[in-house]
């Protein structure tokens, strides 16, 4: 069940009603909770059962970490929690990987090995809820989180269904406070989550789908020479695709949220007007960004024991975070050169002592070279394989004139970026509510309208799951 098919408007909307319509906060979160697990059943039934072993398992662990003060106890609890829930996660989503991986080494020390193919099912949003479960055990190891939490919230803070099979990545502190109370939903909170469910919808339906991801598709889809045109169009097509796809997905859940009066942080901050790596990774994928650095980054000493060891964290940390991502190795390569950049951007600045900042170097070049080298290194992200990833770099200095997009497709790509940069540079340090709420309402509502009309337009046109439900 998506965001964008109609059967989600039903089940939104029969589960709002009933959630408005009962007065009891306990019962509130039942129908909530209910909701949740039958948005989750839809897509495949029997794996509702990992999703619940995940939920209890670490509310279990979780909680009798908040009551033992046993340091030893403790740490065998810490130990059982991340070896249970880490363990999951990656038997699921990384064991076919590892098990090819230990079939070509054999084979190249002339040990044939054949053992029985995995043909496993990723269970959708297990890196999400996984993450989510795993904070609650760190919190409660740490002691932020000091007190117990009810079955009830838990499951709720694990499975809410707007953000549960692609974030954002919430954390304990910002969940389950809201459990404690009834939530007040006033007519801005509805006007609101309406608002940035279309434009959500709008950005995914419409730009990412209908505009951006048949350009995509082609070009990668072809094992053929390609020509330089081509290679350009689609590499900056699926810069902005990818965005528009997990943004918009992020903003469906955060209007869906606040339509309950729940409130979901920020998970894009317009990235691709950030100066630096640094600060991309301050405004793509906030809650990963935030989850990484401060439970693993700053676990292994983070920038406190010297600079090679904070270089080394640096890197470290993507690599991960680019396996996070998916069992390949060109995840793997994605997320080493984002750790090159960011590590390669620390010693300048440290090396230099502030005068690289103190050059006449206008911050619009530095916020071009930004998202130029972030454009280009989403090529392994998005190639099925090494072969087509070459083959999408080699044919950048490709001069052959011959193209397989036509020319409205390659206007519209142009345009639609041309236009995406713009606006994220106007938008860099400007919040979207105190930009809309300076317009007439008679303006906003013509912009939904044309929004609304547009999805309803393109809809069912080349319908795409959202690029990290298979994350």
């Amino acid at each position: 069940m998506t965001f964008d098919s109609a059967f989600f408007f039903i089940f939104f909307l029969s589960t709002l009603a009933v959630y408005h319509v009962i007065s009891s906060w306990d019962y509130r979160k039942v129908v909530l909770l209910v909701s949740s697990y039958f948005f989750y059943t839809i897509w495949n039934p029997p794996y509702v059962l990992i999703l619940l072993f995940s939920t209890i398992f670490s509310w279990v662990i979780g909680n009798k970490l908040t009551r033992t003060g046993n340091g030893q106890e403790r740490k065998i609890l810490l130990i059982l929690g991340l070896v249970g829930t880490l363990g999951l996660l990656a038997f699921f989503k990384y064991s076919a990987f590892l098990l090819d991986n230990l079939i070509q080494t054999l084979s190249l020390i002339g040990i044939s090995y054949q053992p029985p193919i995995l043909d496993l099912l990723l269970p959708i949003g297990i890196s999400f809820y996984t993450f989510q479960a795993l904070s609650y055990i760190l919190d409660c190891y740490r002691r932020t989180q000091v007190a117990p939490v009810s079955l009830t919230d838990f499951a709720l803070y694990v499975s809410f269904f707007p953000q549960l099979v692609a974030g954002p990545i919430v954390r304990t502190n910002e969940f389950l406070p809201q459990c404690r109370s009834l939530r007040i939903v006033t007519y801005s909170h509805l006007g609101w989550g309406g608002a940035l469910l279309i434009i959500g919808l709008f950005m995914k339906v419409v730009l990412a789908d209908a505009f951006l991801a048949p350009v995509v598709d082609k070009v990668y889809g072809s094992y053929l020479s390609i020509s330089g045109i081509d290679a350009w169009v689609a590499v900056f097509a699926y810069s902005g695709q990818i965005y528009f796809d997990f943004a918009g997905y992020s903003t469906c859940a955060i209007g869906v949220a606040m339509c309950f009066g729940f409130g979901l942080p920020d998970n894009f901050r317009y990235p691709y007007a950030s100066i630096g790596f640094s600060d991309f990774w301050r405004r793509w994928h906030i809650s990963l960004s935030r989850w990484i650095r401060d439970y693993l980054y700053f676990s292994v000493g983070g920038n406190k024991k010297g600079r090679s060891k904070e270089y080394r964290n640096l890197f470290m940390t993507m690599l991960i975070a680019g396996l996070w991502h998916g069992a390949s190795w060109l995840f793997v390569l994605w997320g080493g050169l984002h750790g090159i950049y960011l590590v390669l951007e620390h010693w300048l600045k440290k090396s230099f002592n502030g005068r690289i900042a103190a050059l006449p170097i206008p911050s619009f070049f530095l916020i071009g070279l930004t998202f130029f080298i972030v454009t280009l290194t989403w090529i392994p992200f998005r190639s099925p394989d090494v072969f087509v990833a070459v083959n999408m770099l080699a044919s950048l200095f490709d001069t052959e004139v011959v193209s397989i997009t036509d020319r409205l497709e390659r206007i519209e790509v142009i345009s639609i970026i041309v236009l995406l940069f713009i606006w994220q540079l106007y938008m860099r340090n400007r919040y979207v509510e105190h930009v809309v709420e300076r317009r007439h309402w008679v303006l906003r509502a013509i912009a939904l309208s044309v929004l609304v009309v547009s999805i309803l337009l393109v809809e069912g046109e080349g319908s795409r799951a959202y690029i990290y439900f298979q994350f």
